[in-house]
């Protein structure tokens, strides 16, 4: 997982580069081909919405940064996918729009989920992730019951995530 070059960073991890990463990891296992070959094509050089992506990235002074990373397929997925969780790509077009929707409500399930065992932070899970703490955690009925009143409770909520 590419999450891992992130856990191992001592900078602090930004919410985005959070988003952008998992998406990485999440695509593979739950998107289809399918999907992921409607998104390219919503995402080629020029659609209204590369435009709307490119927009963003010059708004926010990184196009130059990571100009050449938006050739490549994946990347171009993902910072679309970073920048709609952050709510800032506003694309209109339902077909996308759907499958970001999709993998934002899997993040913010799992987000919910970690936040019941305590984890407000990308940073503290990923410290724990570092130090093998979570491998330590069983899945207790204190655990079961704090994971089940979080879903519960968080079921309308916008999370961190940017979600």
């Amino acid at each position: 997982i590419k999450l891992a070059s992130l856990v191992g960073s001592r900078e602090m991890v930004s919410q985005d580069a959070v988003n952008h990463e998992v998406y990485h990891a999440a695509e593979a296992h739950l998107l289809t081909k399918s999907e992921v070959a409607m998104l390219d094509r919503h995402l080629e050089v020029g659609t209204p919405m590369y435009q709307d992506l490119i927009r963003i990235m010059d708004a926010r002074g990184l196009r130059s940064v990571v100009n050449d990373r938006l050739l490549i397929p994946e990347e171009r997925r993902a910072y679309a996918f970073q920048y709609y969780a952050s709510g800032e790509l506003k694309h209109k077009e339902p077909e996308a729009i759907g499958v970001l929707a999709k993998v934002k409500e899997l993040l913010a399930n799992i987000y919910n989920t970690l936040r019941g065992a305590g984890y407000t932070k990308p940073q503290d899970l990923f410290r724990d992730l570092k130090a093998g703490e979570l491998a330590h955690r069983s899945f207790s009925s204190k655990f079961k019951n704090e994971h089940e009143h979080s879903l519960s409770v968080d079921q309308d909520e916008k999370i961190g995530l940017a979600v």
